[in-house]
């Protein structure tokens, strides 16, 4: 059994190395939202508050597992002039293997009208 701790906490150790390395790591659990803070994230996200919307986008699609449901409230984070959104879903359309050019288009243009920076 102490053999098995060791391997466990250096494990652990080499895991939360490599993660300080390449960023935080959430866990799914991490992008829990209640009922409630649902509710209220809709209200505000469909009257164009973008930080609403990406907080939807994150638990539908990461928490929920719900790829439908997280795409909506992308688009609606960046129809609210969310840069990161609005990069992130022109980068879907054109790295699609049926590539849709009027969406890819519509994409690229509001990247320009939104002065956004395709950077990290």
């Amino acid at each position: 059994m102490r053999y098995l701790t060791k391997i466990t906490a250096g494990l652990c150790v080499a895991f939360s190395i490599q993660a300080k390395a390449d960023g935080p790591m959430l866990a799914a659990g991490e992008y829990y939202l209640s009922s409630a803070q649902i509710n209220a994230m809709r209200k505000l996200a469909l009257r164009s508050n973008a930080s609403s919307a990406n907080r939807l986008s994150e638990y539908y699609s990461i928490y929920e597992d719900d790829r439908e449901a997280g795409e909506f409230w992308l688009k609606v984070a960046a129809e609210s002039g969310d840069c990161e959104a609005v990069i992130e879903i022109g980068y879907r359309y054109s790295s699609m293997s049926k590539k849709n050019d009027k969406q890819i288009s519509y994409w690229r243009k509001r990247m320009a009208d939104l002065r956004c920076k395709d950077e990290p």
